[in-house]
This record gives structure tokens, sequence and C-alpha cells, in this order.
């Protein structure tokens, strides 16, 4: 089975979870399956082309909605949806045009947007049935997920690998007839006198069982191997680029560059959203800004995924009390 998947997400809605869906994803299908992000388009190349032609590779392509999706809106005040160039848009559409197997992940409380409220493009997403992802039930939902892009990858190659499989096994009907064949005659000698070529005690008992496992085990080996020496070389390319983010987010805040200790923070969180450390900078970075109410809610989650860190029930503390809770 092999088949690719495109995540199409809005970074100020639902990275966190784009990136954490992402990283499973990984896990099920392989890294080079995946396509996310728009900042891997090469420099000079025209983004809508670039993206239909992505987006026509692909076998599924994943909307993420999270609760601000519908009425994003960009910094002139409209609506990003209503922008031709809008990325998010520009990828459905394609993917809509070329009837791709569109999945719409609605995260956590979000809603099915309704037809009405879709730009023309787009209008025929709101037909298109929907998964939950939840923040609380993630893994469960996740494994769901992954169950029907595998039904949808089996779906859309059932005809291809069958035309595969057929030459395949004219040549294993043809090495069991061949080697059936060689066992009948060896019998037949052993029988008339030859005992000399009977089977030694430590031959196989099915020659034909053994001829098919051979040549049948070693692929499924391979790529069991090749497959978890990705898995390992993707954890550890994550890792090192989490610490240097937050290594670089520790120091933007230092300079009170706050907005880019954000930005850097945040993105630190959707590479390893189950981490706390990333959380807890943030949670300074707003503190320091004065914007206590996403400072209590980044140090509310530094403390669900650490109960015993104290920092963060202090900083947060801190917050409470600057609103006069």
């Amino acid at each position: 089975m092999a088949g690719t998947i495109f995540i199409n997400y809005r970074r100020d809605d639902s990275i966190g979870t784009a990136g954490r869906l992402r990283d499973r994803l990984a896990q099920a299908f392989g890294q080079n399956n995946l396509f996310m992000d728009v900042d891997s388009i090469p420099a000079g190349v025209d983004f809508f082309t670039y993206l239909n032609k992505q987006v026509a590779a692909c076998d599924v392509l994943l909307v993420v909605i999270g609760q601000n999706w519908l009425d994003a809106k960009d910094e002139s005040g409209k609506r990003r949806l209503d922008n031709p160039d809008d990325f998010v848009a520009v990828e459905i559409a394609a993917a809509l045009g070329r009837d791709i197997r569109v999945i719409p992940i609605l995260v956590d409380d979000a809603r099915m947007p309704k037809a009405d409220r879709l730009p023309d493009p787009i209008k025929l997403l709101a037909r298109r049935n929907a998964v939950e992802l939840r923040h609380t039930h993630f893994h469960r939902d996740a494994e769901a997920l992954i169950g029907k892009i595998r039904s949808a990858f089996d779906g859309g190659s059932v005809k291809s690998r069958l035309r595969r499989a057929m030459p395949m096994a004219g040549v294993a009907v043809a090495g069991v007839a061949v080697v059936g064949a060689a066992v009948a005659v060896a019998f037949m000698i052993g029988w008339i006198g030859y005992p000399w070529m009977s089977v030694p005690p430590t031959a196989s008992i099915d020659p034909v069982a053994d001829t098919i496992a051979t040549v049948t085990a070693k692929p499924q080996v391979d790529e069991r191997l090749a497959a978890e020496n990705e898995r390992k070389r993707a954890e550890g390319e994550t890792r090192a680029r989490y610490s240097a983010l937050l290594n670089q987010g520790t120091t933007d805040a230092k300079i009170n560059a706050n907005d880019k200790a954000i930005a850097t923070f945040s993105e630190a969180i959707w590479l390893n959203p189950d981490d706390p450390a990333a959380f807890y900078g943030r949670g300074t970075v707003y503190r320091n800004k004065s914007n206590f109410d996403k400072a209590i809610a980044d140090y509310s989650e530094a403390m669900r995924l650490d109960p015993r860190n104290a920092s963060a029930f202090s900083e947060r503390c801190f917050a409470y009390r600057s609103i006069s809770d």
C-alpha cells in the first residue's frame, strides 16, 4: 500500500494540532509520504502552480479546522478564505476540483462550516464527511483517522495492486510446479532403488513452502528495517530542532523580541506538544507583554504536562494576581 497525504491547515488556527498530527502520520505512513507546509515551496516558484502539482500528486488531503478557521482575518480585517491567494483555500479548491479524497479534521469543539459560509471554489467541502481530533483523546482519534486513511488508500489502489500481483503469482505457481516435479522425480528414483538420493535428515519437509518463504520474507524484513531507520532519523531531527528552538526563543525573550520569541516557541510546540518547556517559555513572554489570559493558558498547559513544575504554578499565580483574580 502506498499513498501520499497532504495536510492543509492555518497556522494561527491550529498549528499545534497540525504538527502533532503530522508527527503521528509520519510514524504510520513515512516522512516522505507527507506534504504539509508552504515553507517547503522552492524560492522563485509560482506558489499556485506548485501547490496544484503537490495536491494533484496526493491521494488524501486533510483539512485541519480549528475554532477560528472559518472567520480568520488578515491584517486588513478581511476574511482570509475570501482572498484568492489564500494558501488554505487554494489547496482545498485544487483537491476538490480533482475529486481527491478530502477529509475535514475538526479540532476539539470546531464545527463543520456550512456551504453558504464558504467561498464558491470550496463550497463542496461542506459535503465531505468530517472526523474529530480532540486534544483529550488525541491518540484514540488519531488511530481512527489512520484507519480511515488506510481504507482510502486501499480503495483507490486495489486494481493496480492486483495487476502487480498477477505476474508474481504466475512466477510462484510456476515455481511450485517446478519444485513439485523435482520432488516427484526424486521420490520415484528413491522408490526404484537409489537410497543415496533420499532426503537427508536436515532437509526441509516442505521445499515448496521454504522456497516461497525465502522469496517473500526478505523484502518484508528490509521494508520494516527501512521504516524503523527512517522513524529514528526523523525523531532525532525533531529533537535537535526542538532544542534549538527552545534556545532561540529564550534568547529572543531576553532581548525583548517578544513577537519573534512567541513565534519560535509556537513552532517548538508544533514539533513537540507533549513537552512543557515551550509552553512555559511562551507563557512567560505573554506575561511580559501583559497578555495575562494567554500566559495563564500556557502555564496551565505546562502544569498539566508536568504537575511538579513549581515555576509554572508560581508564574500562573503572578498572572492571576495581575488581573486581580
